[in-house]
């Protein structure tokens, strides 16, 4: 259940500038890759690579930071967490009836994905859709850090700012979701579990975590809404 928890992690997204969430993930990688095959073997299968398993979670949800708008990869995040570490519970204790391509998975698994990995990926994305900056993957997070010139804020002492911004953050936790983000929600679930379940040599976080991620963002909800916001 480690890789359902981590995706709470998620909605840290709303908050942090989008620098700051690529860094965050380089320290999951340098904790995956050098901290915990020594204090923690046991949570590695035996056999894995260094690009499958626990070290392929950080380096997906890093792609995922660089590649979509935040509220996508937030979404896409949740998809991965939540979905897969159900399908697989699901999967592993009532997966009597197989898929027809891949008899390693099972329809409980696959139903198990959808539903968690929907239900997940909606209230991750809608809660993350609040966050001031609206930008529309790499290059508007690029232009939403550079247009705010965090380096010349230098009215408000930095002390003074950051507990602001913390007092700002702890009042700042409502959400409104829309239906448009329950659909994307359903299609990005959907396609994350099916890439998730056919028997390719690609690890399954890269596969469901990029597949969330374009579905997400090509049905991107609040486009409908940039001109009104």
């Amino acid at each position: 259940m480690t890789h359902a928890c981590v995706g709470l992690l998620a909605l840290g997204l709303r908050w942090l500038p989008w620098p700051a969430a690529i860094a965050c993930c380089f320290g999951g990688i340098l904790l995956n890759f050098v901290l915990l095959p020594r204090v923690a073997p046991q949570i590695f299968r035996p056999g894995e690579t260094r690009f499958i398993g626990v070290r392929a979670y950080p380096l997906a949800v890093l792609l995922l930071v660089v590649l979509f708008p935040l509220r996508a990869a937030a979404g896409a995040w949740a998809v991965l967490a939540l979905g897969d570490a159900m399908a697989a519970l699901v999967g592993r204790t009532w997966g009597s009836s197989k898929l027809p391509w891949n008899r390693d998975k099972s329809w409980q698994g696959l139903a198990a994905f959808l539903v968690f990995g929907a239900c997940s990926g909606a209230i991750a994305y809608a809660f993350v859709e609040a966050r001031p900056e609206r930008t529309f993957g790499f290059f508007g997070e690029i232009y939403a850090f550079l247009d705010s010139r965090p380096w010349m804020s230098e009215t408000v002492p930095a002390a003074a700012s950051a507990a602001v911004a913390a007092a700002d953050a702890a009042r700042n936790i409502g959400f409104v979701f829309r239906p448009e983000v329950g659909i994307a929600a359903v299609a990005a679930a959907a396609c994350a579990a099916f890439a998730e379940s056919i028997a390719v040599r690609i690890d399954d976080n890269f596969r469901t975590a990029i597949t969330a991620g374009v579905i997400f963002t090509l049905l991107d909800p609040l486009a409908a809404s940039y001109g009104a916001a």
